[in-house]
């Protein structure tokens, strides 16, 4: 029998675009799927429209649909969390309310888990949609299926093409359990947290060439109303709760990620309550890895933050910081060999603009 994939969706205050999601899922030529839907105390009609298009629709009677309701709003961490306890599949994948999926998206991942049953992550591409446009195609550094936590663990932290994104991925339930890769509640910018951690823990992953997974950009969601504050005083948890965990091997990789997420994020945005705690923190571990001019750098980048040549200093740490890299990539003798991809694939790449979603 072939294995069963939980899909979990929290719901909240998307009415406008549920259905097309649930339309996506219906549409899956992998029929062994078990949808969660979880009502985070949603103040509008989404679960009513999601029940109704399940109900209209003759592509949902072989499929398993669990309807869970929070009874207060709890936030999207602990939604997904709830999907993750209930969920029955031997695999789990994450969709927001307000995207959707090709409709060979499972198909194509669960391919990956018969060529290797022992994979415990597969992540495809996603295209970004807004206004019907599709503008934008996440293209990833290599492609196959790789044995090594150390090349995973060290393209996570070169923020180079890498998805940092709890969605698009298929995850061995088991996998997830037994590492205990839940998310962090009562933060925003939880995936940046979630993923630190499945990069310590994953070793067996499969990176695949195709779409699977369509990013709609809609008015009133999270991420385009981000409250300053509220990001950044979020941003300060995750820092001052990763950055003591960064740990050998890749520790450089790793604590540069984090660095750019302090200046690139936190202070861009204005993060002022706990600047001064955080700088000292990164300077003093920097130091104790002996990254003394990169200490003195990022020391002068917060320094002059908003004064006329700020933008060298940005520009100089950012290259430390790769230089940094480079440096844990020959220390460990890592093969970074990318895959090339054939001529079929790049011309396929470029027809991303003409998809049109159905459903």
């Amino acid at each position: 029998m072939s294995k069963k994939v939980s899909i979990i969706i929290p719901v909240y205050n998307k009415e406008d675009y549920i259905e097309r999601c649930i339309c996506s899922v219906m549409n899956q030529t992998y029929r062994r799927l078990e949808v969660i839907l979880i009502d985070d105390c949603s103040p509008d009609d989404s679960m009513a429209v999601a029940r109704r298009a399940i109900a209209e629709s003759e592509n949902s009677e072989d499929l398993e649909f669990v309807f869970l309701r929070h009874e207060n709003n709890l936030g999207l961490s602990e939604a997904r969390n709830t999907g993750i306890r209930a969920a029955s599949g031997d695999y789990l994948f994450f969709l927001d309310s307000d995207d959707a999926l090709t409709s060979s998206c499972i198909s194509l991942m669960m391919e990956q888990v018969r060529m290797h049953p022992n994979v415990e992550l597969v992540q495809g591409y996603t295209v970004s949609v807004s206004d019907d446009i599709y503008f934008h195609t996440e293209e990833l550094n290599y492609m196959g299926y790789r044995e090594s936590n150390l090349l995973y663990v060290y393209e996570m932290n070169r923020m180079r093409n890498f998805p940092i994104t709890a969605w698009n991925k298929l995850l061995n339930r088991d996998f997830v359990v037994r590492n205990n890769l839940f998310f962090q509640e009562g933060i925003i910018h939880e995936d940046q947290h979630w993923m630190f951690y499945v990069a310590r823990c994953v070793s067996r992953f499969a990176f695949i060439p195709e779409t699977t997974y369509l990013r709609y950009y809609v008015p009133n969601s999270i991420m385009t109303n981000l409250n300053s504050q509220e990001s950044c005083a979020c941003i300060a948890k995750i820092l001052y709760d990763v950055v003591p965990k960064i740990d050998y091997p890749c520790q450089h990789s790793k604590l540069n990620r984090m660095i750019r997420l302090f200046v690139g994020s936190y202070i861009r945005r204005g993060g002022d309550n706990e600047r001064r705690g955080l700088e000292k923190m990164f300077i003093t571990r920097m130091l104790k890895e002996g990254m003394v001019f990169g200490a003195f750098l990022l020391f002068c980048r917060l320094r002059l933050f908003g004064i006329k040549g700020e933008w060298r200093f940005n520009q100089l740490l950012n290259l430390y910081l790769d230089r940094q890299s480079e440096r844990d990539r020959r220390s460990l003798n890592l093969d970074f060999a990318v895959q090339k991809k054939s001529d079929k694939d790049i011309n396929d790449n470029k027809t991303f603009g003409r998809l049109k979603f159905k459903g």
